[in-house]
């Protein structure tokens, strides 16, 4: 059974006229979305905002109503739901200007973009780009930008003054529209909100909105249907959360409003590659670690609006909420071992075979302990050939544990731990392990050298970012562009994904992603040790070499330049 969809859950809706506005310009544009429309169309249907124009002359008198959405949960202040967003039936539209659900507010508040409704272009760039990155590096990935529209206007804000636009993207359901928005301020008609009525009517429809995993059965009750549902999510969220930690990627601002109920993120202007270089005052390393507990939390909201308005009784909808919370644990912990064992080099379609093997067990704890010692720092890194970027603390730790099993070299591990007895079973356990997924990668007749070139590729490009990954570093890039070059955006969102494949893409069983620029990525293929060119077209050569590849010497130069310091075991 498919899950609904946003434009089946009318109860959320509230219309709203906006205006037409002349002037703008699509400055980017999902090539992956086939949205059915032109770029003209896109701005006849989408340059729309709420407000009378400044100036009339410059404008249409265009009428459209879109749709606010009525929402709940955390981080709402006094809003009935999202305050800048519209949605026509097909697309979202955010920074559209301030829609009827923004509470009532000071007027000094409305410096602030979510009171004004406007939203910078800047940001809806660098929101974009990271759902972008998602998309491609965790499993559920993130609510995408259709296009971005540049309105060729400014606005200003208490410190500084910015280029506005609108960042028309993909519709989703949210936990937030089945939960209370109780700072919320209405009048009450009878003895129910409107906001009440809104989560009563929704959350009767819960079951048709949530994900179903391929053991559902139609012949289930509502409680059961309600229950797997429930379950469902929770593991989604469990993997997403997981898979995010072991790649060190933030979302920043977790909610019930910005997760969804496929398990997705959405709302991502402070979406980063993690690292103690972007900590403030008063932050703590917990709250990366435990950034999935809102997501949790907003599960536990929509048990209790389904016992308070009587879906199932409030003992049934508690049992539920239990039993998604213990599958959310159970999953977390197995989906964080596998993708930190995936860090350190081993391929992923091996690993989860062995995920309950007494070997991978005992590796795991040794791993996890010794990376209790982990400070999350990154270190800035030149390699000899010329790459520069960051490296994570775990790098080293990884290549010398490959190197100690694969050379005649004992490795020093005493800097990452003081602990010898500690440090001599993670050794062997290491050991261990990888001769188990060796044995089984022979029996696909993988090459031994071409394994540990293999687990060299990995272990490299999993812990290492290019700058662009970083908050402020994108952040400055997208405030550098010349906007008036048509090709300056696609080229920033080529560079941030490629740089982004390179670092976060899972292997395809034995091939990996050695090296990404713009539309091109050469692969590596353990099962012959060849390399392989996959571009736009989806054409592929190989080549026993890398530098036999077709492709300009600067990007190969530029791919042996990142692999230089581990370049004695791709050649082993």
């Amino acid at each position: 059974m498919i899950a609904k969809q946003l434009k089946d859950l009318p109860e959320v809706f509230v219309p709203f006229e906006t205006t037409r506005v002349d002037g703008g310009e699509v400055i980017y544009r999902n090539g992956e979305i086939d949205c059915g429309l032109s770029h003209a169309e896109l701005l006849s249907e989408y340059s729309y905002i709420v407000s009378e124009p400044p100036h009339a002359a410059d404008y249409a008198l265009d009428k459209k109503v879109f749709f606010a959405e009525r929402y709940g949960g955390d981080g709402l202040l006094n809003n009935g739901g999202g305050g800048r967003c519209g949605f026509d039936g097909r697309f979202h539209s955010k920074g559209i200007g301030p829609n009827p659900l923004v509470g009532i507010r000071p007027p000094d508040s409305y410096g602030n973009s979510h009171a004004n409704g406007f939203l910078s272009l800047n940001t809806a760039v660098y929101e974009s780009i990271w759902a972008e990155i998602i998309h491609l590096a965790l499993p559920y990935g993130a609510v995408r930008t259709v296009a971005i529209i540049d309105l060729r206007v400014e606005f200003e804000e208490p410190d500084e003054r910015h280029p506005r636009g609108l960042l028309v993207r993909m519709p989703a359901v949210r936990p937030a529209h089945f939960i209370r928005a109780i700072y919320y301020k209405e009048k009450k008609f009878d003895e129910l909100s409107e906001d009440a009525k809104r989560v009563k009517a929704a959350v009767n429809k819960l079951v048709a909105f949530l994900p179903q995993s391929s053991l559902t059965q139609p012949s289930e009750s509502l409680t059961e249907r309600l229950g797997t549902g429930l379950d469902e999510l929770a593991k989604r969220y469990a993997r997403q959360f997981a898979v995010a930690r072991a790649k060190r990627i933030f979302h920043q601002s977790i909610s019930a409003s910005n997760v969804t109920l496929e398990g997705a993120w959405m709302d991502l202007a402070g979406a980063t590659a993690f690292s103690e270089r972007m900590w403030w005052e008063g932050f703590t390393v917990g709250q990366f670690t435990t950034e999935y507990l809102p997501a949790l939390g907003s599960i536990q909201e929509m048990g209790y609006y389904l016992g308070k308005y009587k879906v199932v009784s409030p003992e049934a909808a508690q049992t539920m909420v239990d039993t998604a919370l213990a599958s959310f644990s159970n999953e977390y912990e197995v989906t964080l071992s596998l993708y930190t064992a995936v860090s350190a080099g081993f391929p992923l379609s091996l690993l989860e075979d062995v995920v309950a093997d007494r070997l991978f067990l005992e590796f795991s704890t040794c791993l996890s302990a010794v990376l209790a010692f982990d400070t999350f720092e990154v270190i800035s890194l030149h390699t000899t050939a010329g790459w520069q970027g960051y490296e994570y603390w775990a790098a080293r730790l990884y290549i010398q544990l490959l190197k100690n099993k694969s050379t005649d070299v004992v490795q020093d591990f005493s800097w990452a731990c003081s602990d010898v007895a500690l440090v001599r079973k993670m050794v062997e356990s290491y050991d261990r392990l990888f001769e188990l997924l060796f044995s089984k990668a022979q029996s696909f007749e993988v090459r031994y050298n071409h394994f540990v070139a293999y687990m060299a590729m990995n272990i490299t490009r999993l812990n290492r970012r290019a700058f662009v990954l970083e908050l402020a570093p994108l952040r400055q890039k997208i405030a550098a562009v010349n906007r008036a070059d048509p090709d300056a955006y696609p080229r920033l969102f080529n560079q941030a994904v490629s740089a982004a494949t390179l670092a976060f893409c899972d292997e395809r069983d034995f091939t990996t992603v050695f090296w990404a620029s713009g539309k091109t990525i050469i692969r590596f293929n353990a099962l012959d040790g060849r390399f392989y060119i996959e571009n736009e077209s989806g054409m592929q050569m190989h080549a026993n070499g890398l530098h036999e590849l077709d492709l300009p010497a600067d990007v190969i130069n530029d791919a042996v330049a990142f692999y230089a310091d581990v370049e004695a075991l791709l050649n082993a």
